[in-house]
This record gives structure tokens, sequence and C-alpha cells, in this order.
């Protein structure tokens, strides 16, 4: 699926029902002259903002496997069910607006656009395609909040979209054990190394992927650690 977006010339996001407030606010955001959408200052009426939140708000962006399309992809449209379309430009720009300047739209709607999985995406849109490590994305896909109904796909959705894993390292298997998954991702990120913050983010991702963090894992951890340095030892 990684390969089919890089090849993507465009992605349109459909965000799926939506009201004649959201096509309204997509009109009038893109009949807005150049001058005004290049401004800093803010350019559109409140029923524009309100539409914008409602649009970060969409289930759409937490599903993980969407992280992929928006990222990969070429040339990016928003597309509400109202016809009409919004380019991932503008959208960028407008949540960059109402991100910085809070005494404008106040704190609680630049956090809220700030903390919304849609703001995360599009913003990380700005990176080179090779600048993030799967833990990268893991950090962001916990921390968002990141949604998939295949616990696994937590992690073999994001490899395509991760700069360490072009070149193999990790392989989707769904046969595989859930708990076997997941310390192989620990340690092909390094996170079995000593370390309070290693140490959380271990109990954060196995909370995630539906494992709960107990004497067990701790077992499996180190009969895993032992097994892996035994292959080291032998190659």
């Amino acid at each position: 699926m990684g390969m089919i977006y890089r090849r993507a010339a465009n992605v349109l996001i459909w965000l799926g029902m939506t009201d004649h407030l959201i096509a309204y606010a997509v009109e009038e955001i893109n009949n807005s002259s150049h001058e005004a959408y290049m401004g800093t200052e803010p350019v559109w009426n409140d029923t524009v903002y309100s539409a914008i939140i409602e649009l970060c708000q969409k289930s759409y962006w937490n599903r993980v496997w969407v992280q992929q399309e928006v990222f990969l992809g070429g040339k990016i449209y928003i597309i509400p069910s109202w016809g009409g379309f919004l380019s991932y430009q503008r959208f960028d720009h407008i949540l960059g607006l109402m991100t910085r300047d809070t005494s404008v739209y106040g704190e609680d709607v630049s956090l809220t656009v700030q903390q919304s999985a849609a703001n995360a995406l599009i913003t990380r849109k700005r990176l080179p395609i090779d600048s993030s490590r799967l833990i990268t994305w893991l950090r962001l896909a916990c921390h968002r909040g990141l949604e998939t109904s295949e616990p696994r796909d937590l992690i073999y959705a994001m490899l395509g979209i991760s700069c360490d894993c072009q070149d193999g390292g990790i392989e989707p298997d769904y046969d595989k054990p859930l708990i076997d998954v997941y310390f192989e991702t620990i340690y092909f990120c390094g996170l079995h190394k000593p370390g309070q913050e290693n140490v959380r983010f271990r109990k954060t991702l196995a909370e995630k992927l539906g494992l709960s963090w107990d004497s067990y894992m701790e077992t499996k951890m180190k009969e895993h650690h032992e097994r892996n340095i035994t292959v080291q030892w032998e190659a």
C-alpha cells in the first residue's frame, strides 16, 4: 500500500457526510483572494472556523491506515459530501492560523485544533518522507489515540511511512501472535533498553495493543531478550 500511495499523483479524502455549513466554509475559503489567503490575520467569519473544527474532529483522521494515504500521497484534496474540495495547502494554512493565534480564537479552540489527529497528520506532511522512524509514528499513534480494529495494524500500517523500515526489518505477519509482534517491535525500535522513557512507552504501547503489562509480560520480555542475545551470538 505504501508504494501505491507514493505513486499517487492525487489523493481524495472523503470525510463522510457533512452538513451544508461545511460546504459553505469550503466555498468561502476557496473564493478568498490570494492576498487574504496568504495573510497571517484571520480573514473568514466564525462559521468557517467552526466548520474547520468539525472537519478536524471527523473520525477519518483517527484511523491508522489513513496516515500513509495523506503522508505519502502527492496532491491532497479534502472533499465534503456537499461538493467542492479543500486543498491540503489551504487546510494546513488555516490550521496554522488557528493553533498559533490564541488571542483571536481563544485557548480552548486553539488547543482543540492543535490536539486533533487531523492537525498532527497534516503538519507532519510538511516533513520529508524519509524523516520519520517507526518509533516516531508509534508515539503519534498512541498519543493521538489512533484506532484500528486489528491491533497488529497499529504497527504494520506505519511500516510504509517509516524511513527505517524501507529495507525490511519488520515484515507483516498476521499469523504471528500479537505478543510476539509487540516484542519484535520493541527490539526493533530500541525500546528494550534501560531508561524511564522507554519503560513508560513499552507499557503505553502494550496497553494500546490490548496487552496487559504484568509479571507475565516481564518474563516474556526477558525470554525474548535472552533469545535475541543467543541469535546474535550464533551469528
